[in-house]
């Protein structure tokens, strides 16, 4: 081989490496931008899960608790009817002393 096919070849060789680095730092810009945007979506989901569940979560209490009271109805009807009519009195209230007699 002579000196100027080597050459050629080195500059080449140079001319790819300096193309290889373009392309691989294209590469490694595109994957800081694709982790960026994939934290940033994430981060939107998450966030947005929690606002929802932050502004449902009076409703989720309001149902939670209807349905606690309904299952203490069923449970026991009687002693649910005596405390909502005494309203938080003793059970050994009788309703003549709640209504007053003529």
């Amino acid at each position: 081989m002579d000196e100027d096919n080597i050459e050629r070849l080195v500059k080449e060789d140079i001319r790819i490496g300096k193309e290889n680095n373009k392309i691989l730092k294209k590469v490694y810009r595109y994957i800081k931008w694709n982790r960026a945007f994939r934290i940033f979506y994430w981060l939107i989901v998450i966030g947005s899960a929690l606002g929802i569940y932050w502004f449902v979560e009076p409703y989720i209490e309001g149902a939670r608790s209807a349905i606690n009271t309904s299952q203490e109805i069923i449970k026991d009807p009687g002693g649910f009817i005596q405390e909502s009519f005494f309203q938080g009195g003793d059970d050994t209230t009788d309703v003549s002393e709640v209504i007053e007699v003529q």
